[in-house]
């Protein structure tokens, strides 16, 4: 089993309950719950589950092969393995101007010179300000999660409705996300917790403190699809942005699920072509 297989424990995989907004949603699912092509992943619920403590009074879809990510602890193990193995990990902001194309150079923070044969600029929302990309389609796409305590609150199981309720354990949880494309400052707000808040009132009638407060901004696209593909003019010089909210489920799963999915998407990065074989410049 390859090392990287550790990174597995930053996952964790089981049921996520969907409650339904109103009848007309439940009606919906009520045809399509008993779907052969739906039934090994979804299960109908039709009483409310919970209801002392979440509001469900239609019921709601229980997807049964869910889970999340622990990014944070995720992309510290990661640094961890690729250093035990070898590959350098330099923690250094670059900015466009720290990189000569020509000479194919990156200049460190120290003064140093590091050489390099190809660089993948994978910036994130920055990417919309990168110079040698400007014709990509990057679209910043804010969002602010809260962590809080919810007394009284034991959920076995994630649930999502208007906003995700992911429990961590002693009644502590992860409760999000907003969604601005026009903002001021990348940080926190009183309007994107106030936001946050509100929907949460609509899940559960139980009083929460909140522990802490993080923003971050996603690089989406307009059309919501990765952009992946190498410079029309240096070969050498390659992005891989666009991912949004749902980067970490697209890049995770086919690494970890799906290998030759992770493949299909590298490769055309090779040939300088996005997946389905759009080129990344227009």
């Amino acid at each position: 089993d390859s090392p990287w297989a550790s990174l597995r424990r930053h996952a964790y995989f089981g049921p996520i309950f969907h409650p339904f907004r109103d009848e007309r949603s439940r009606e919906a699912w009520q045809q399509e719950a008993f779907n052969p092509e739906y039934e090994p992943y979804v299960e109908l619920q039709d009483e409310p589950l919970h209801s002392d403590c979440i509001s469900n009074p239609f019921g709601g879809l229980m997807v049964k092969q869910g889970g999340w990510v622990d990014v944070h602890s995720l992309i510290k193990d990661f640094n961890v393995l690729q250093q035990t193995h070898g590959l350098e990990v330099i923690h250094q902001l670059v900015e466009t101007h720290d990189v000569d194309h020509d000479r194919k150079s990156l200049r460190l923070e120290s003064g140093a010179e590091h050489k390099f044969d190809h660089i993948v600029y994978c910036q994130g929302w920055r990417g919309a300000e990168n110079a040698v990309f400007p014709f990509l389609p990057v679209v910043p796409n804010k969002g602010e999660i809260l962590k809080l305590s919810i007394p009284g609150l034991q959920l076995p199981f994630p649930v999502f409705k208007k906003v995700f309720l992911v429990p961590l354990g002693d009644e502590t949880y992860i409760c999000g996300s907003t969604y601005a494309r026009d903002f001021a400052s990348p940080a926190p707000t009183e309007e994107g917790k106030n936001e946050i808040l509100s929907a949460l009132q609509q899940l559960t009638p139980l009083p929460a403190r909140v522990l802490s407060h993080v923003a971050g901004v996603r690089p989406s696209s307009h059309d919501w699809r990765p952009i992946v593909g190498t410079h029309p003019n240096m070969d050498h010089v390659h992005v891989f942005t666009g991912f949004g909210a749902h980067g970490e489920l697209r890049s995770l799963c086919a690494v970890w699920c799906r290998p030759s999915a992770a493949r299909a998407v590298a490769e055309p990065a090779a040939r300088g072509l996005a997946p389905g074989g759009q080129a990344a410049a227009p």
